[in-house]
Order: structure tokens, then C-alpha cells, then sequence
């Protein structure tokens, strides 16, 4: 119930939002999706190297 609600508000800011997108509004989304990709690497690579330490260290 609660979801819903925070789904319908979110989809309210983005439809108003959306004619932003070729106006500029693109380079705010590159930027937060270069984060995130960054920021997903990295903790899929502490994953890796946590499990080759515990490998090498048994």
C-alpha cells in the first residue's frame, strides 16, 4: 500500500520532469548513472576480493 503510494508520487515527478530531457535535463541522469555504475562496480569488486581472501587464507 505504501509502495503504491510512493510509485505514484515518483511517477508524478518524472512525468513532469520528462520534458526536461532534451532541454539539459539528460546530464543530471548521466551523471547519477555514472555513479551508480561506479559505485555497483565497486561493491561487486569488495565481494571478489573478500572471497579470494577467505579462499587464500583457509
Amino acid at each position: 500500500m505504501v509502495n503504491g503510494g510512493f510509485f505514484i508520487l515518483h511517477l508524478i515527478f518524472f512525468s513532469a520532469n520528462a520534458i526536461k530531457l532534451m532541454d539539459g535535463g539528460w546530464f543530471p541522469l548521466l551523471i547519477a548513472g555514472a555513479f551508480a555504475f561506479a559505485m555497483l562496480t565497486w561493491r561487486k569488486g569488495v565481494t571478489l576480493v573478500e572471497k579470494a581472501r577467505t579462499v587464500l587464507s583457509v
